[in-house]
């Protein structure tokens, strides 16, 4: 809904700017022939269409803007406002721009006019400064020309158009907190691994004390004990 509202108002705002200095009237000069009106009735202007674009996009070059590359959609929608202007008798703008274009644009814009040659044509599209904003605009980078003849006199509309900017690409973002590594315990081993692993040898007892050593008994002491067994004997 919100691109629908967008393309509306600049497209209306579009065709307020350009209304206001509608592309010069009929220039056909006073001696045309009828010969060369009669062989140029319902006829496309291919030459006269590309002589346009190449006009604009010198004059954007001059002024170090980017040249305007032709977008077949465009050119289709302008050729079919040209014959319906033609058909009219009359010049005016489209109140839907965006009919027949399937890009993705931002923004578009048209000039209009009548008249006998593309240079007198071209001449006071940049005099008319409504219709030089569109011809210089920095942001259009897409045009289309339509040219039909009536008699001694091209009917062309100029479509412009700028894409939307490209969306910006996704930014990595990691939305888990940050956690310190863990180290992993050793896995434990399984039952028939304990089974099979013999047990650790047993550390060799420690030795025992040597038994306390008796001092021998002192030969008076041998003697009393001598003599003492012998009272007893007795």
């Amino acid at each position: 809904m919100r691109r629908a509202v967008r393309a509306l108002c600049i497209a209306v705002a579009a065709t307020a700017a350009i209304a206001t200095g509608l592309a010069a009237p009929s220039l056909s000069p006073a001696g045309a022939s009828t010969a060369t009106a009669t062989s140029r009735s319902q006829e496309w202007g291919a030459a006269e269409e590309q002589a346009f674009v190449d006009k604009i996009n010198q004059l954007r070059a001059s002024l170090g803007l980017p040249t305007l590359a032709v977008d077949p959609e465009l050119a289709a929608q302008a050729r079919v406002w040209s014959q319906t202007m033609k058909d009219a008798g009359n010049i005016f703008h489209s109140k839907a721009l965006d009919a027949g274009i399937s890009a993705d644009w931002e923004k578009l814009g048209e000039n209009v006019g009548v008249g006998d040659t593309v240079d007198a044509l071209f001449d006071a599209f940049v005099n008319s400064p409504k219709h030089y904003e569109n011809l210089v605009d920095p942001s259009f980078r897409f045009i289309g020309v339509g040219v039909v003849w009536d008699g001694g006199r091209m009917f062309t509309a100029h479509r412009f158009m700028a894409l939307m900017p490209p969306a910006p690409a996704p930014t990595a973002t990691n939305s888990r907190p940050s956690t310190t590594p863990r180290t992993a315990a050793p896995a434990e081993p399984a039952p028939d691994e304990l089974a099979a692993t013999e047990p650790p040898a047993a550390e060799p007892a420690a030795p025992s004390p040597p038994p306390p050593t008796v001092p021998p008994a002192s030969p008076e002491r041998v003697a009393l004990i001598l003599d003492t067994i012998d009272d007893l004997l007795d």
